[in-house]
């Protein structure tokens, strides 16, 4: 079932949810959740890291009933986008979506995985054992709990990504 109360800008011991704040065209709302580091062991005593989340909307709807959309960034290891005005496929999302900009674990305003994060852990198998924790099917138990706690009545929400690609060229 959805936290309510945190979905209307108050808190939770799993959620903190600002004040809507403005941008050209826009109504932005930043989330911060603790989500445990290791979703199979027991929650209660799992290690928590944070997740970020920007909600987005068009002008005027951060009242209205619409449908969530969870936009998730190509990596590698690169944050979601940061709206500065309503332009390209954000504005068209938000004429119909609250979208969802998810900072995937390990990057940005969410628990990051920087080169000072990674020496404050003395052994590689230690090292190991956290990095194991920062990987795809994390990152989709980590929108699980988003949604769970955002859409009313955990419903249903869209799915919207962009893949990062590269390829090597052998000489």
């Amino acid at each position: 079932m959805a936290n309510s109360s945190a979905t209307n800008g108050e808190t939770s011991p799993e959620q903190i949810a600002g004040e809507w704040y403005s941008v050209p065209e826009l109504r932005l709302r930043d989330h911060c959740f603790a989500v445990p580091l290791d979703y199979s062991a027991d929650r209660n005593i799992s290690q928590k890291i944070s997740v970020f989340a920007r909600e987005v909307v068009a002008g005027v709807k951060e009242e209205q009933q619409l449908p969530y959309l969870l936009y998730l960034q190509g990596g590698p290891g690169f944050e979601s986008p940061r709206p500065t005005e309503s332009s390209g496929w954000l504005h068209r999302a938000c004429e119909e979506f609250r979208v969802i900009l998810m900072d995937q674990r390990g990057t940005d305003l969410s628990t990051p995985l920087t080169v000072s994060s990674i020496l404050q852990i003395k052994s590689a198998e230690n090292l190991a054992n956290y990095l194991i924790h920062f990987r795809a099917d994390n990152i989709i138990n980590d929108a699980e709990f988003i949604r769970v706690r955002l859409v009313p009545d955990a419903g249903p929400w869209i799915i919207l990504g962009q893949v990062f690609q590269f390829s090597i060229r052998l000489l």
